[in-house]
């Protein structure tokens, strides 16, 4: 999976609603209705390419500066290797430098890293003020249902969905790839959204990040559903659509 820089400005803001709850920055809609989104994926930092990861911090710092958003995600492929426990700290201190609030979900190649412990990753990212992850009871990051406040009255107005769509298939004698989101993640998603439309009035306008895509990814494409943007290479999606 290649590098790509996405803008998403989109209508929405947020509060966190999560498996671990924790206090952190309240995100709203501007006066406007609207809210911008930064989404960055597929970044590959490491210090073995260390010219390499200092133009991706850069443009980080560019893209915050000239988009002003108002929360920015990182979905999956953070870290690639050397120097994992300083890129964690230093490519993310521009966030909270200008106080963005920003939310990481993993990618496969961030467990691949094999230099920090997804403990150690926790911990390094829930470390940054503006860091909208929480960790679970079993001090990993939690999936997170972030809500976003209506400019009006800060009552919920949409919901943003983060979550761990795994790795690969390590524990299913002959079968390799790359894994699914768990039915255990389907099952809390469901939960979540059915308590959102309850607490207000009917379902909420919601946006999903994740890293490794849906087999109806794929699935759209060959069946020629009308798409926007350019398909640079073929989806790495798994071989099990878990619903």
């Amino acid at each position: 999976m290649k590098k790509l820089i996405a803008i998403l400005s989109v209508a929405m803001m947020m509060a966190v609603c999560s498996p671990a709850y924790a206090q952190k920055p309240v995100l709203r809609f501007n006066s406007e209705g609207k809210f911008k989104i930064l989404q960055f994926t597929d970044t590959h930092m490491t210090f073995s390419k260390k010219e390499e990861y200092e133009k991706t911090r850069m443009r980080l710092v560019r893209a915050i500066e000239a988009e002003k958003p108002d929360f920015v995600v990182f979905t999956g492929d953070q870290i690639w290797g050397n120097g994992a426990a300083t890129i964690l700290q230093e490519y993310f201190a521009p966030l909270d430098e200008h106080g963005i609030p920003f939310a990481i979900v993993y990618g496969n190649h961030d467990r691949e890293q094999k230099v920090l412990s997804e403990k150690q990753m926790a911990d390094a990212y829930t470390s940054h003020p503006y860091c909208m992850n929480v960790k679970g009871s079993d001090g990993l990051l939690a999936d997170l249902a972030l809500s976003v406040g209506s400019a009006k009255d800060g009552k919920p107005a949409a919901v943003l969905y983060c979550i761990d769509s795994k790795d690969y298939v390590k524990d299913i004698e002959f079968f390799n790839g790359y894994s699914w989101i768990p039915r255990s993640t389907v099952e809390w998603y469901s939960s979540v959204s059915r308590d959102h439309a309850m607490l207000n009035g009917g379902p909420l306008p919601s946006y999903m990040f994740f890293h490794i895509p849906l087999p109806e990814y794929t699935q759209a494409f060959d069946k020629g559903t009308v798409l926007a943007g350019t398909r640079g290479e073929k989806e790495c999606v798994s071989k099990v659509n878990s619903g």
